[in-house]
């Protein structure tokens, strides 16, 4: 069994290498120095592996940033079919979340390509590193379902307080035809729609919807500067 997956492991690491690149990805906070830890481990792990040449992406960003552009820069890479194996300091140094960790892990494992998380020990070239994405996967749908249901929650006891769930500003269809008849008189003697949406709690385009042709009906007459 051992030497099966041994046997396994090798034919994943040269199918890596025969895609050419072994890219490294570092990332820090702008709370932290500097990536040089990062990089020293990395570099040691490169050696015991025996590679000589590696890619380096390196973005300075916090992890729930989307804006990494070194990272799309890989995956673009790796989505051209550049790329044999990822490999990271820490896994959350590559994922914003467990969803976002799983989606990565079976887009890797679907192209065929090895990804090496060095604090973890997670490496997806065995079968381990298969099982440990399949459980990222699982609890990354458990943590959908319970966010969810706290979702559907939180609407359904919004409505029996008798809030208007989405937005706590009324829709056209809540204002009374008085208050209509009194905005579109006003817009009429020359007060702007966002002064309207102001003074009755309105967005905009509702202002706009109901008082919009107005200036085609009634003439506008601009009230004087106090």
């Amino acid at each position: 069994m051992v030497e099966g997956h041994k046997h396994e492991r090798n034919a994943i690491m040269a199918k890596a290498k025969a895609k050419k690149a072994v890219s490294c990805y570092v990332r820090c906070s702008t709370a932290e120095q500097n990536d040089r830890l990062q990089r020293q481990a990395i570099r040691r792990w490169l050696k015991a592996e025996g590679i000589g040449q590696a890619r380096w992406y390196a973005d300075k960003a916090t992890g729930r940033n989307g804006n990494r552009p070194q990272w799309k820069r890989l995956l673009k890479a790796v989505q051209q079919g550049e790329v044999g194996t990822v490999v990271c300091w820490k896994a959350d140094r590559c994922s914003r979340s467990l969803r976002d960790a799983s989606n990565l892990y079976a887009d890797l494992i679907r192209r065929g390509v090895r990804f090496v998380s060095l604090t973890e020990g997670f490496d997806l070239g065995t079968p381990a590193g298969k099982a440990m994405a399949g459980m990222c996967a699982t609890f990354a749908e458990y943590e959908w379902a319970i966010r969810r249901e706290r979702q559907v929650a939180g609407i359904q006891a919004a409505k029996a307080a008798g809030k208007r769930w989405g937005g706590s500003r009324k829709g056209w269809s809540k204002i009374s035809e008085a208050d209509q008849r009194k905005m579109r008189n006003l817009y009429a003697k020359g007060v702007s729609k966002a002064a309207l949406a102001r003074q009755f709690g309105l967005t905009w385009p509702t202002v706009h919807k109901i008082v919009g042709k107005t200036r085609h009906n009634t003439p506008r007459t601009p009230v004087s500067a106090a």
